[in-house]
């Protein structure tokens, strides 16, 4: 009986000891990702609650300098995304497609500065700077699939949109020889620079990204 019983205890020590190595490890419900987008160049982590759904958070940043002409003048459009995205994602098959919704934190900013004066006559030292609604609501649509049924890495794609409402417009008068003149074409420019970009009220979210599930 009891050498029944000192094999019984070896082999189940034996079999906890063993379980760690022949036992498939649960997947992490962490996961870090990088992309790019719309937004910029982001990066961000993910965590899974169920099978059904996700939260992550993210940062977005990038700076450009194109150009655009409104109204006869030519400007220089200093772009400088700063934003963030919290949101939350439902599988309604669990993977696969997927619905997004959160908000948007947006701190972009776009600084509009003119490469020449309408025919010399009239200078904006600095015409322009434009900011949005800090926070917005966000939503939007994806994909997610892993490169291999075993793998830890996985891609993304989505596609969204943020609504900012009418961004604001701060404008500087510059000083020039001939004030009214330069009065009513600075208010002309003004109108037209507002019309140009009154309307973008909506903040497309597109977005590609690479992520790794431990």
């Amino acid at each position: 009986m009891i050498s029944i019983q000192k094999r019984f205890v070896a082999t189940l020590a034996f079999s906890l000891l063993l379980a760690p190595w022949c036992a498939e490890a649960a997947p992490s419900p962490f996961s870090l990702f990088g992309g790019v987008g719309t937004t910029g160049v982001y990066v961000g982590g993910q965590y899974r609650e169920s099978p059904d759904f996700t939260t992550q958070a993210q940062m977005s940043g990038l700076m450009l300098d194109p150009g655009f002409s409104s109204g006869g003048e030519r400007y220089h459009l200093g772009v400088r995304l700063l934003n963030g995205l919290i949101s939350q994602q439902w599988y309604p098959w669990q993977q696969g497609i997927y619905l997004s919704a959160g908000i948007f934190l947006n701190g972009n900013r776009l600084s509009l500065q003119p490469s020449s004066a309408n025919g010399g006559h009239y200078t904006l030292a600095t015409p322009a700077k434009v900011t949005f609604r800090p926070i917005s609501p966000y939503l939007g649509v994806g994909y997610s699939q892993r490169f291999s049924r075993h793998s830890h890495w996985s891609f993304n794609v989505s596609a969204g949109a943020a609504y900012q409402g009418s961004p604001t417009i701060r404008v500087t008068h510059g000083i020039g020889p001939h004030p009214q003149w330069e009065q009513h074409a600075y208010a002309s420019e003004v109108s037209n620079l507002r019309q140009s970009l009154g309307g973008f009220r909506w903040y497309p979210v597109v977005e590609i990204n690479v992520r790794y599930r431990w």
